[in-house]
């Protein structure tokens, strides 16, 4: 049951091996074993971690224990973890899928995957042109399921939710003196298959390229630059004025089976479902398919 973590900035990745269940604190345990050994390595001087989650699975946004595992994280670290989920519909947009887990995928296809050291080896040597570089290891450590995380421990977090989407962009930042109920955690005892993932982004000062505007107001993109990021001549980059700078996005297109979660009429009928939730303004559970349907028609 792999588990695998991508960072943008040096295209390197981490990939732990589970021999449990897929749970949040397995998630994070990779997380931890990510920055421990190579994050901090490649960022010393890092404060701040940004995360970029699916929104379901073991590192959904719903998922209390996933909070909890992060903020355990972020007291041991010192590091001010922001995460930003991808909405419903969106996770093949993550940028892991297309720039490590697809050359996993075709790195052991065709091979008989007949042991854990086979699986971690063919992981760990899964390259690219570009450059990619992934570390694996198998993580023997169990993750029962069902552990339940209580109102009260999720109160205690150090948590700030974000203005926009609060239930998918927010900050765990070190507990300090508080008291963090991590009751619900499996201690850290050291050293076709479902992938979950995280994509690693992480905050520090450092030289940046300097580009000049020419006469026709063109410029220039270091070719490092655009190694780095996988980017190509040709491709298309959205140009977003932010806080007196100038930042250039590469270009998504949203598929045409998926324009509609995105339309003004979808996104106002959302809001009105979140806010309901908040309220408690829903019916169920229902025992029946027909329970449901009698009260859609009511």
């Amino acid at each position: 049951m792999p588990y695998g973590v991508y960072d943008e900035a040096t295209n390197t990745g981490w990939v732990s091996v589970g021999v449990d269940h897929d749970t949040a604190a397995f998630a994070v345990e990779t997380v931890r074993r990510w920055w421990r050994q190579m994050g901090s390595k490649a960022y010393p001087r890092a404060k701040r971690l940004l995360i970029t989650a699916d929104g379901g699975g073991s590192n959904g946004s719903r998922c209390r224990l996933w909070k909890v595992a992060l903020q355990r994280l972020a007291d041991e670290t010192g590091l001010r973890i922001s995460v930003c989920h991808f909405p419903p519909g969106t996770s093949k947009w993550n940028t892991i899928e297309h720039r490590m887990f697809c050359h996993i995928t075709e790195n052991w296809r065709g091979r008989p995957l007949v042991s854990r050291e086979v699986v971690v080896n063919l992981i760990g040597h899964t390259t690219t042109m570009t450059g990619l570089a992934i570390q694996s290891a198998l993580d023997e450590n169990r993750y029962p399921t069902g552990r339940e995380v209580t109102a009260q421990q999720l109160e205690s977090l150090a948590i700030k939710q974000d203005k926009f989407h609060g239930e998918w962009n927010y900050t765990i930042q070190q507990s300090g003196a508080r008291h963090i109920d991590t009751s619900a955690l499996v201690p850290y005892t050291g050293t076709n298959m479902p992938m979950q993932h995280s994509t690693i982004q992480t905050h520090r000062r450092q030289p940046m390229p300097r580009v000049k505007i020419g006469t026709r107001h063109q410029v220039t993109i270091p070719a490092e630059t655009l190694k780095r990021l996988g980017l190509s001549a040709g491709e298309e980059l959205e140009l977003i004025e932010h806080d007196k700078m100038l930042v250039f996005v590469p270009a998504k297109y949203i598929p045409k089976d998926q324009r509609w979660y995105y339309t003004e009429e979808w996104q106002r009928m959302m809001q009105e479902a979140f806010e309901d939730l908040k309220r408690g303004a829903v019916a169920g559970p229902f025992e029946h398919v027909e329970e449901l349907l009698a009260d859609l028609r009511s």
